[in-house]
């Protein structure tokens, strides 16, 4: 059964026919495994499936990935192939890499220490670099144990990622410091340890293994705590530095474990209420040493620490906001609608070398990656927060973008509030990074790169869903437009097998035109896969939406042959 959509009066989905069996209401329930050990994984080298991603958006199948919630893109691609009607996604393989024939000479590791502090740490400050350069020549002993060789393998291994080494590059520091992980680092706690996990963890995830980059996170922020650094402790007899130190690594972690638990749908596992440890302060390193007895006056401009300062400030409201997202029951509209005024606040206080604009990037260039990173973040936030609205309307088949005059928007309709607004904050994210990175193109930066992709291709379905799920809105072609930018935006990136592997999905699910300009929308899938046994029974509804009761899905499936 096909559905054509042409202008303004074609048909929309409405009153269709759904089996007595997915009548009732269902608790909010992911797409589940097929069976109890479905969530088991194993992502050691060559095992790994190639649906994996460190953005948590292609896995399509929930077997062998881990759990993956309500807010990561997963869930998104999942709902928009069943709106598709396509029942199959080939997802195409990355790339082979062998790191086994690779070896790094001096020179080489000396470039990749480089790149990781002119690129990296300006995002995440977790290592003083005067200290690690100094161990690192060994001007000053480095720590003992295994951490230091973690520690340094990791930070190599993050720097041959950011200037465009070879994945071997990569793998051949990141499976190095992986041979100093056993019992003697599980058994201890230091800050050389908490530093080596959280930065190890993060590696992991963007060499596509994001349940092993959990585990490695889930270490570091419990052995963060067990070390007392979510406490400020003010009447400990420590240096300032030293404090200080323990607030950089402390926010840190914070900032990754919030970021984490957003992209894959997971709790949040670091503490709010009990964590009373301050901000760091916002001063150079020259600044602020070893030796220093007063703490300096915070710089009027930015400085290394300027990004985390302001992550951290945006993931104080964004776990508030989060938690909301996946209460039960659903928050009301009204309440989210209110919880987006506070993030809209939120943004309108950040200084202007915070904002991604033109003119900031020509006056801080170094922190204009920065800026527009926390704003991807923003919008990626308000998307989810305002989602499950959106997926609700769309399946009822309700007008996604009400017109001035209509029913939804004389009555002041909050869900159809929540629903423009998730279409607003989707379109100004592919909006965003196609200006960002097209300006970018020659840029030195892989994590511009990779955070850019991982934005973008979640915000891509969204105008994608909307085009299968509403396809006479007088809105069309703006969301043609949006999908056509993001096409033209993942092609710039032409050398990177992720932004290769997400345009080909975007083409498969994208709505195909016939010479008149009419979409062509196939739905029979939908009725195929309600008549197959295996949905049978209430349990089916494990296998659907993770927003909404299953008698919103009644409005979208064909209506059953006579």
């Amino acid at each position: 059964m096909s559905m054509v959509a042409s202008g303004s009066n074609g048909p929309r989905a409405s009153n269709l026919f759904l089996p007595p069996a997915f009548t009732s209401s269902s608790e909010a329930l992911e797409k589940q495994p097929r069976n109890a050990s479905g969530y088991e994984w194993n992502e050691r080298s060559n095992s790994s499936k190639p649906s994996q991603d460190g953005t948590a958006s292609l896995s399509l199948e929930p077997d062998g990935q881990g759990y993956l919630g309500f807010a990561s893109g997963a869930t998104l691609l999942r709902i928009l192939q069943i709106i598709a009607g396509v029942s199959h996604i080939e997802i195409p393989p990355g790339p082979p890499c062998d790191s086994s024939g690779w070896r790094a000479t001096d020179a080489e590791m000396t470039a990749c220490i480089d790149a990781y502090f002119s690129y990296y740490h300006v995002e995440y400050p977790l290592v003083h670099e005067a200290t690690f350069r100094a161990q690192w020549n060994e001007v000053i002993p480095p720590p003992t144990g295994p951490g230091w060789q973690i520690l340094t393998h990791v930070v190599l291994a993050l720097g041959a990622f950011v200037s465009f080494r070879p994945m071997e590059a990569v793998d051949y520091f990141l499976e190095r410091a992986l041979a100093y992980v056993n019992v003697d680092c599980l058994e201890v706690g230091n800050l050389t340890l908490v530093q080596a996990f959280t930065l190890l963890s993060n590696i992991t995830q963007k060499r596509n293994k994001p349940n092993a980059g959990s585990i490695y996170l889930g270490i570091a922020t419990r052995m963060a705590t067990s070390l007392g650094l979510h406490r400020e402790l003010p009447s400990w007899n420590i240096s300032l530095f030293e404090r200080e130190v323990r607030r950089r690594i402390w926010w840190t972690v914070w900032c990754f474990d919030a970021g984490a638990c957003i992209t894959f749908g997971r709790p949040i596992l670091l503490p709010a209420g009990e964590a009373d440890v301050q901000m760091v302060h916002n001063v150079t390193d020259r600044a602020f040493t070893p030796s220093a007895t007063s703490i300096p006056p915070s710089s009027p401009e930015p400085t290394m620490y300027t990004s985390l300062i302001h992550q951290a400030s945006f993931h104080r409201l964004g776990n508030v906001c989060y938690n909301l997202v996946v209460s039960t029951p659903p928050a009301a509209s009204s309440d989210l609608l209110s919880m987006d005024a506070s993030l809209q606040q939120w943004k309108g206080g950040l200084p202007a070398w915070m904002q991604p604009t033109p003119e900031a990037g020509t006056a801080y260039p170094r922190f204009s990656f920065s800026a527009h990173k926390l704003f991807w973040r923003y919008s990626n936030l308000r998307i989810i927060l305002h989602r499950r609205a959106f997926l609700e309307r769309a399946l009822k088949g309700a007008p996604l973008a009400p017109q001035p005059g209509s029913p939804e928007a004389a009555d002041h309709d909050l869900d159809a509030s929540c629903a423009t607004l998730c279409l607003q904050s989707a379109a100004d994210t592919i909006s965003a990074i196609h200006q960002f990175l097209s300006s970018h193109r020659g840029g030195p930066n892989r994590l511009e790169w990779w955070y850019g992709l991982h934005f973008l291709f979640h915000a891509s379905f969204v105008p994608l869903i909307a085009l299968h799920a509403d396809p006479t809105s007088p809105s069309r072609s703006s969301w043609l437009g949006l999908v056509s930018l993001t096409c033209t935006t993942l092609s710039l990136l032409s050398t990177e097998p992720l932004a290769q592997r997400c345009l080909q999905i975007i083409e498969m699910l994208k709505p195909r035109e016939d010479p008149n300009g009419s979409l062509q929308l196939d739905t029979g899938i939908l009725a195929e896969m309600l008549a197959r046994s295996e949905w049978a029974g209430q349990d089916a509804a494990q296998n659907w939406l993770p927003f909404a009761d299953l008698a919103t899905l009644s409005s979208f499936w064909p209506a059953a042959p006579a």
